[in-house]
């Protein structure tokens, strides 16, 4: 359910899971990992925003792995928001 959340609350709640849990926070951030990069197969049309980990961020083209328009790069548990051409990524602010 944290891909479902707002961000502001995604960002948070993995923060203090972070800090009092390190070992279910790793899980945690391979389970987003694993449904970002497998966007394809579950939104190929890109409708949702993708959940940002560093995982899934660090083996991106480096023109994706920041914001098109702001160019703030994607932190841990940000969303980022998918043009349908698959090649164009804005934060939530800027899209």
């Amino acid at each position: 359910s944290l891909n479902d959340s707002p961000e502001e609350y995604r960002l948070k709640a993995l923060k203090q899971l972070k800090t009092s849990h390190p070992t279910i926070y790793s899980k945690v951030i391979n389970i987003i990992t694993g449904t970002s990069l497998n966007r394809e197969i579950s939104d190929p049309n890109y409708f949702f925003p993708c959940v940002a980990t560093d995982q899934y961020v660090a083996q991106l083209p480096d023109t994706a792995q920041a914001c098109m328009y702001c160019a703030k790069r994607f932190a841990e548990g940000s969303d980022m928001v998918w043009k349908p051409c698959g090649k164009h990524v804005f934060c939530l602010k800027c899209w």
